[in-house]
């Protein structure tokens, strides 16, 4: 009858050994694919579900996630990249329209400071034309 109590007792002793790798290799794979410790998981999560339910659960929200295919782990880094491309290109496009704006009004003055001195010197002319032509071929002129 001790025999069997031993054998019993080994059995049991497998047991235990067996599940304490099992429960390592659950910690492991919490600690690896989910970043969490046995500790804070029992925290956030208490089980009101059967096992079955949440491995299925577990089940449909890694195909979901598969569903979504590949990520592109650069995208911040390409979108602050971009980003900040199209910040110096904006600005480069508003300092151009103001530049553009400033040359217009300047072709604006100039086209006024033109016209009135072609204005003035016209009317000069014109005065002294009248004298010109009067002295060079006689009579009158306009």
């Amino acid at each position: 009858d001790i025999l069997s109590i031993e054998n019993r007792y080994q059995d049991i002793k497998a047991e235990q050994s067996r599940l304490d790798v099992l429960i390592n290799h659950a910690i492991d794979h919490l600690s690896d694919d989910y970043h969490l410790t046995y500790e804070r998981a029992s925290e956030l999560y208490e089980l009101d579900e059967a096992i079955d339910v949440l491995r299925k659960k577990v089940k449909l929200t890694k195909m979901s996630i598969e569903e979504l295919g590949p990520v592109n782990l650069n995208a911040i880094e390409q979108f602050e990249e971009i980003n900040t491309r199209y910040t110096f290109l904006d600005e480069q496009r508003a300092d151009l329209r103001a530049a553009k704006l400033t040359l217009e009004q300047l072709i604006d003055e100039m086209d006024q400071e033109v016209k009135d001195r072609f204005k003035e010197t016209f009317h000069a002319v014109q005065g002294h034309f009248a004298d010109v032509f009067k002295s060079l071929f006689g009579g009158q002129a306009e």
